[in-house]
């Protein structure tokens, strides 16, 4: 899996942090050890700063690329059971070179099926057991099951002149059927052929048809509007874009009106 930080490019990327002190360590029994927050707000004065701004690497500081592909447990006090809710994707950082959120890859199979879920710092901890460090979320895994998407085709936004995201609650059937849908590499992967509309008239999902050939052997599938981002150009033309990639969107189940009637979430891209 290849794994990306949300930033602007760099080399190399040190956090320092004083997570490790074992003032911070809250014991829960001998084979179970709670150190909360993965990262500190305090600056430390120790930091070795040698002439040109460059660091030495010290004691309390993390690379990022440890946390990268970590996976990631719930942890509720009381309940002895930790369940594991995904894997450490990617990690937010703010303008200023701090960082903000671990987006972690909640559900799915093999990525396919899967959801970015931005998740603060501050609710992620270092637990220990058997002997290895692990990182625990202070939630239920229903919570991050039904927590929004975080949408990092939003994120481009800078990177696309003239585009602006539009409130998709603004637009029609007739607007987006027909319009191109991109996948996270910004690729074609196919188009929006119908909408699925609630009780109240209200667009909830749209079937893009994926791969094919000039509309033969095209794979209908639905995909809930919260999964893709709408932008209006200048013009007035619109751009849609999706975090999934073609061969995700492929691997789904392909949409079905009287399986969508029995049941909402078979088969929807989320």
């Amino acid at each position: 899996m290849e794994f990306n930080f949300i930033t602007t490019t760099a080399l190399a990327v040190i956090v320092s942090t004083s997570v490790f002190a074992a003032s911070n360590d809250v014991e829960h029994s001998a084979q179970e050890k709670v150190q909360f927050n993965i990262f500190s707000s305090e600056t430390t004065d120790q930091m070795v700063v040698n002439e040109g701004g460059y660091i030495s690497a010290e004691f309390g500081q993390i690379l990022a690329s440890s946390l990268m592909g970590k996976t990631v447990y719930t942890y509720e006090p009381g309940k002895p059971e930790k369940d594991a809710v995904g894997d450490v994707n990617d990690l937010v950082m703010a303008p200023d070179g701090s960082f903000k959120a671990a987006i972690i890859g909640v559900g799915g199979f093999v990525g396919i099926g899967e959801k970015d879920v931005a998740v603060d710092f501050k609710r992620i901890s270092w637990m220990s057991w058997d002997g290895e460090r692990h990182l625990v979320l202070h939630a239920s895994k229903e919570e991050l099951t039904e927590a929004p998407v975080f949408m990092r085709q939003a994120l481009n936004l800078i990177h696309r002149e003239g585009l602006l995201v539009v409130d998709q609650s603004n637009l029609s059937a007739e607007n987006m059927i027909g319009t191109v849908v991109y996948g996270s590499n910004d690729e074609e992967i196919g188009e929006i052929s119908d909408v699925i509309l609630s009780s109240e008239s209200q667009v909830v999902a749209y079937i893009i048809d994926v791969g094919g050939f000039l509309g033969i052997g095209e794979k209908p599938v639905a995909m809930d509007i919260d999964a893709l981002t709408v932008y209006k150009d200048a013009k007035g033309d619109l751009h849609i874009y999706t975090p999934y990639t073609e061969g995700q969107l492929k691997a789904q189940r392909a949409y079905s009106e009287s399986d969508y009637s029995s049941d909402r979430d078979v088969g929807v891209a989320r």
